[in-house]
């Protein structure tokens, strides 16, 4: 199996970014896990590369219910950015929430790959990981 160059976890509960690195990181998907608890840095990072045309997360996960603000104002405010660099992305919310209306609004967004309901397990990792090695290779 190849590795992609990095997975990108947006969540502020810094129990399950601990959790996901180490799922990350033992599955061996990837050569960088980058974490962001905060939205807004998260934002201004992944903004600051796009136009630096830096290397852009092949994956991220991003939770929906933040502080600061939301997974959905969240990828309003990057993906026209992303639109523009035309980065090579896949976008998973990564939720607690199991309601319907979550999963119904994820599927509005083009960029949003999928719906994953926490607790993620290693075998979904690798799974989307490869979904994206099939899609982009």
């Amino acid at each position: 199996m190849n590795t992609i160059q990095t997975v990108c976890v947006i969540d502020d509960d810094t129990i399950f970014l601990y959790l996901i690195k180490k799922i990350i990181e033992k599955s061996g998907v990837s050569n960088a896990t980058v974490l962001h608890e905060n939205p807004i840095n998260a934002l201004e990072s992944l903004k600051k590369i796009i136009l630096e045309q830096g290397a852009f997360p092949e994956i991220i996960l991003l939770d929906i219910n933040m502080h600061h603000i939301d997974g959905w104002e969240f990828l309003d405010t990057l993906l026209p950015y992303v639109i523009l660099a035309g980065t090579k992305t896949s976008i998973y919310i990564a939720s607690s929430s199991i309601a319907a209306k979550d999963k119904l609004k994820a599927k509005t967004y083009p960029a949003i790959k999928g719906y994953l309901v926490k607790p993620i397990k290693s075998e979904k990792i690798l799974e989307i990981t490869n979904e994206f090695q099939l899609f982009n290779n």
